[in-house]
């Protein structure tokens, strides 16, 4: 409930609290032991401390391996801080084991596309989305970005759209729904695009650079 409020710090004493006390506490079983763990990750990770997080999600893992939450926690730490091969596997661990939880198997798309396996990735995404096509409208980019590298230009674009035009709209989105117009050769389209995105984020470089290069 702490955690659910944004009280991350209070959360973060009630779980180390509650994991201390969990250690002599035998009517526990491990999954409980595990969700402990696993709260208290997200608590670290919350204030910032990822290696302590990262510490609670491997316990939580070594607690109960069929937990596929502490499993997808654990596989995205590693994965942020660069170790694409055991992030892969602890994410593709928890989408084997919960294949039809949209948060594991988006996240090990995600993860597939940022380390450069942009097939395995395009059927994972894919997979996230038949399970759910509106609540992460960024899996839309990545698929517009994987379908742009394969020369796909119209289903690209179709993809982009689907992204940008998805609540909540952000910059980057409307960034790769220009790339594609570009690479199409719609100019007009990807420089409104474009602009759509300086619109909500007048900083962005990777905009500015692309407006300036039409």
């Amino acid at each position: 409930m702490l955690y659910q409020l944004g009280d991350y710090e209070q959360a973060r004493q009630s779980l180390e609290q509650a994991a201390a006390s969990a250690e002599n506490t035998p009517e526990l079983s491990d999954l409980d032991l595990s969700r402990i763990q696993v709260n208290l990750g997200r608590s670290y990770r919350a204030l910032g401390q990822s290696q302590l997080g990262l510490t609670a999600f491997r316990r939580a893992v070594t607690l109960d391996p069929t937990n596929f939450e502490a499993r997808t926690y654990l596989g995205e730490v590693l994965f942020r801080q660069g170790n694409c091969e055991q992030g892969i596997f602890e994410l593709s661990q928890a989408a084997n084991d919960a294949p039809d939880d949209l948060v594991c198997v988006a996240n090990l798309g995600i993860a597939l596309f940022e380390c450069g396996q942009q097939e395995d990735a395009l059927v994972r995404i894919e997979q996230a989305l038949e399970i759910d096509g509106v609540s992460i409208p960024a899996l839309y980019t990545y698929l517009s970005r994987i379908f742009l590298a394969q020369g796909r230009l119209e289903e690209a674009i179709l993809e982009a759209q689907k992204g940008a035009l998805l609540p909540p709209t952000d910059a980057d989105s409307l960034y790769w729904l220009g790339q594609a117009y570009q690479a199409a050769g719609n100019v007009a389209s990807a420089q409104e695009s474009y602009q759509r995105g300086l619109d909500l984020d007048p900083n962005n470089a990777q905009l500015i650079e692309a407006i300036q290069g039409l």
